[in-house]
């Protein structure tokens, strides 16, 4: 519900298409929800000034630790072993075309942004039934950002017309996906 800030409408450059991104509070409040929460815990993996990694809870880094990730833990109701997740940093620190880190993924923020990451990516593993294919802004990987430009291949023609599957065709499809269990 946009109303109420489970989502947003996001569009990163003017020629790039507007992205629909679920809220973090969405992704909690729905795993509040279910009925074997027992709550969970996550944070920031650092490097300390003595060359420890060290797990903190929450977003604190000190001065002069070196952000390496983000964790989670949680152990659902009737579960014997508590579930943990870790992420790097790296790969999610989205950046301009200059190469500097966006406003949202500058230094100051990046304890912050990389916990969320974790976090979500946690809630979702526990429950992916609830979960599947919503992520939060800070997962949304810019794949084309350094790519190398490629060349564009010219479009195959087929053969023959694609044409539209007749009414058998599509019941038999529907009864072969439901076989295997994709429906």
């Amino acid at each position: 519900n946009p109303a109420k800030k489970d989502c947003y409408l996001v569009k990163y450059t003017k020629d790039d298409p507007a992205a629909l991104i679920v809220s973090i509070d969405y992704f909690r409040s729905r795993a509040k929800a279910q009925d074997d929460c027992q709550g969970w815990k996550s944070g920031v993996i650092v490097k300390d000034v003595a060359g420890a990694l060290v797990y903190r809870m929450g977003s604190f880094c000190l001065p002069d630790d070196t952000l390496l990730g983000g964790w989670f833990k949680a152990r659902p109701a009737n579960w014997t072993e508590e579930y943990e997740w870790s992420v790097n940093v790296e790969p999610y620190i989205k950046t301009k075309q200059g190469g500097l880190p966006t406003w949202f993924w500058r230094d100051e923020n990046q304890p912050y942004m990389i916990a969320k990451v974790a976090e979500s990516q946690g809630l979702r593993r526990l429950w992916p039934d609830e979960f599947q294919g919503l992520f939060v802004h800070e997962e949304i990987l810019d794949v084309t950002q350094n790519a190398p430009e490629a060349e564009a291949e010219p479009r195959k023609v087929l053969a023959e017309p694609a044409r539209k599957i007749n009414e058998k065709e599509r019941k038999r499809f529907v009864a072969a996906a439901q076989k295997s269990g994709l429906n």
